[in-house]
């Protein structure tokens, strides 16, 4: 029997009886649909089971058939199948590490409850009488993991099930919670695990850091929220003469208090540093829902209220049906065939789209928190997921940098349209490359939203930054160039991987040679030598309805999403043969793994590119009509492409020119005559569009016909207020 704890008896009461304002949790207006979705999604999760990722792996040495023990290397063990005696080998990954010396298993490697503990706080939830889940979790190595990942799912866990925890556990759990520190990575994964550390991590962090965590190696923002917000609830938990990562938990519950009233503070003043991270986000927004179901103090319950609106409303802005559309600092664009962690959260939340997932796509490792949570997007924010607002709209965004410090470092601008949205950033240094989204157009699809990207193919991916590419957008309309660069000197911290992504940044690109002979290792060998090339890759959804190229020019019909693409130099199709597709299609780590799901339209050159024009079908007659019209009211000019310059008139009129910078990472430009300022980009607010502005420490939510403000209005006090 599937229990109701009485803190969700209770919110669910509060969304039945009483009406609300727009801005409140409890006006969200789909509690009976966000019930049918979820239906089946706990049970899902805790079939995944708990328990074998962290034993021992080997072989039976008679019949090779595989051997799963509590075993650590060198231990005397025996096989299930003959019972023949034989040493247990490595033991694997996440397998036991260490014991003690009243045997008990002390440290696993990697941080297996990132997978394990979803699973075993689902089956305890949906039934208590399940001692195996306690055993199992009171193994020393276990409570001991309270990394970031594990730390969350820590706090979720005794959260909802603390009424089951007798006092011996507690206390077990308190003394490794009072002792974690540890100076790796579990989740790096093996290369990077043990690498050397400033300072080993800890549950409540560093004072006088962002949120708590240096940033040479201190975590990045997820990993610190994740962090901080279990350390606030074992504060909360924990008697006062317990510790925290060795801090008394009077001072761990003061340190982490100013560390997330400064993060918001720093929010709603510059923007966040891993901005709109469909990746990320999920990991943060766990943390601030066990900050908002189990926080027993309102002022921590509604700073994590804030958070979350913070979170949700700014990534509602410019997605489409859950996909976001435009840039994401560490993100990846999403075409796989199912939804990533973000767009399972959001359709839980507002069954939008074409999306038809089931609680087994549902239960990831994530889902539980969700799934059991109490909060919900408001009235508002849930109409601007949906789209229920007056569109289009267009949006200005400036970025800071990664660590909160410096406004104004990334110049964002969205166009978003009843069926697309198309994103674009300049940004100011090479950090984290492979997951930072330059740009991006999102259209609607049948089964899925369609993710259309591209650049410079530096990770054979649609996504990532290149620092050989360059853009510059005006509303639906997009030109992107890649060229040839300076050498670049590194930024900030010297570290070995800022250094290496600085010295690829200015080398000369070779120019293209098509292979001769079509056979799978001779495109292999063309694609996975791309980023050496002077070349520009436009990455399209291989569902979309209609590629058509007529006097050079590609057009594109996806749902009811038209697009033109114009070459800036030779432009040629990537016409992988279905072999190779199928060969690289399995392995999801494989560089090559994006190829089945996309064309790719090559444009090569010493300065290579294209410009977009995208258009909603509605306005045109059909696809034919406005091929003819698209054609006749663009214009590009490219007679000084060979340096680097290029002057487009767009579909809506607009006057573009672009100059590449090779000594720098964005273009310098003008629109319609007029200069373009990025040191100016931020003077009307950090977030500029009709239904979210970000200024002067306020944040402004509206749909067009309700609206609300988040603002500080003290070093740890925060107000969310209806406006009139």
């Amino acid at each position: 029997m599937i229990r109701l704890l009485p803190f969700l008896l209770l919110a669910l009461s509060c969304t039945l009886t009483y009406a609300q304002l727009p801005h409140e949790v409890a006006s969200y207006p789909d509690e009976a649909g966000f019930q049918a979705r979820k239906a089946g999604m706990v049970e899902a999760i805790a079939r995944q089971g708990f328990g074998v990722r962290s034993q021992a792996t080997s072989r039976c040495p008679d019949t090779g058939l595989p051997v799963r023990t509590w075993a650590l290397e060198g231990e005397t063990i025996y096989s299930p199948y003959t019972g023949r005696a034989f040493t247990q080998g490595p033991t694997g990954y996440f397998g036991p590490k260490e014991r003690d010396s009243l045997g008990r298993i002390v440290a696993f490697g990697g941080d297996p409850l990132k997978y394990d503990l979803p699973p075993a706080a689902a089956t305890l939830y949906l039934d208590s009488t399940r001692a195996d889940v306690l055993h199992f979790l009171s193994i020393p190595g276990n409570m001991r993991q309270q990394y970031h990942f594990a730390a969350k799912n820590w706090a979720r866990f005794y959260g909802l099930n603390q009424h089951l925890l007798s006092e011996a556990w507690k206390a077990d759990f308190q003394a490794a919670v009072a002792q974690y520190r540890e100076a790796r990575r579990p989740s790096d994964g093996p290369d990077r695990e043990h690498l050397d550390m400033s300072r080993p991590h800890d549950l409540v962090g560093q004072p006088g850091e962002l949120l708590g965590g240096n940033t040479k190696d201190g975590g990045t923002e997820n990993h610190k929220t994740m962090w901080r917000s279990s350390a606030l609830l074992y504060a909360q938990w924990f008697p006062d003469t317990a510790q925290i990562s060795y801090y008394p938990v009077p001072e761990a519950d003061s340190l982490v208090r100013g560390f997330l009233f400064d993060y918001l503070a720093r929010c709603l003043q510059r923007g966040n540093g891993e901005y709109h991270s469909p990746m990320y986000y999920p990991h943060s927004i766990n943390a601030y829902l066990n900050l908002y179901d189990f926080a027993e103090d309102p002022e921590i319950k509604e700073l994590a209220r804030a958070q979350l609106d913070f979170y949700l409303a700014t990534y509602a802005l410019k997605s489409l049906h859950g996909v976001l559309g435009g840039p994401a600092r560490r993100g990846y664009l999403s075409y796989a065939d199912g939804a990533n962690d973000m767009e399972r959260l959001l359709w839980l939340w507002t069954g939008a789209g074409p999306w038809d997932l089931k609680p087994e796509d549902l239960g990831t490792k994530d889902g539980l928190h969700p799934a059991t949570t109490t909060y919900r997007p408001n009235q508002i924010i849930w109409n601007l997921l949906r789209k229920d607002v007056a569109l289009p709209y267009e949006v200005q965004i400036a970025h800071p940098d990664y660590h909160i410090d410096l406004p104004n470092r990334h110049q964002e601008t969205d166009y978003v349209s009843e069926h697309f949205v198309l994103g674009s950033t300049t940004i100011h240094t090479i950090s984290n490359p492979g997951q930072q989204v330059v740009w991006s157009l999102v259209a609607e699809g049948a089964e899925r939203p369609l993710h259309f990207g591209g650049g410079h193919p530096r990770y054979n991916v649609p996504s990532g930054h290149s620092p050989y590419t360059q853009t510059l957008q005006k509303g639906a309309s997009l030109i992107l160039m890649s060229g040839q660069n300076e050498p670049r000197t590194f930024e900030g911290n010297p570290h070995d991987h800022i250094k290496s992504w600085y010295a690829n940044a200015g080398v000369a690109l070779e120019p293209t040679v098509w292979p001769e002979q079509a056979n799978r290792a001779a495109w292999t060998k063309f694609v996975k030598e791309a980023p050496q090339r002077a070349e520009s890759w436009l990455w399209i959804p291989r569902a979309v309805d209609e590629r058509r190229v007529v006097n050079g020019r590609l057009f594109v019909r996806a749902g009811q999403t038209y697009l033109i693409a114009q070459p800036l130099g030779e432009a040629r199709w990537l016409d992988i043969p279905e072999d190779s597709l199928a060969a690289w299609a399995p392995d999801r780590r494989d560089p090559l793994k994006a190829f089945p799901y996309y064309h790719v339209w090559v444009v090569s050159g010493p300065y290579s590119g294209y410009t977009l024009d995208v258009a909603e079908a509605a306005d045109y007659e059909d696809f034919e009509a406005f091929i003819q019209e698209a054609s006749a009211r663009t214009k590009l000019d490219t007679r000084r492409l060979a340096q680097g310059l290029v002057r487009y008139r767009t579909l809506s009129g607009d006057r573009l020119q672009m100059q590449y910078e090779p000594h720098d990472l964005k273009c310098t430009a003008r629109i319609n005559g007029r200069k373009l300022r990025y040191d100016r980009w931020d003077d009307e607010g950090v977030y500029q569009s009709p239904y979210v502005q970000l200024r002067d420490g306020v944040l402004r939510i509206s749909d067009g016909r309700d609206s609300y403000e988040i603002e500080m209005t003290g070093p740890q006090q925060v107000e969310i207020r209806n406006r009139e």
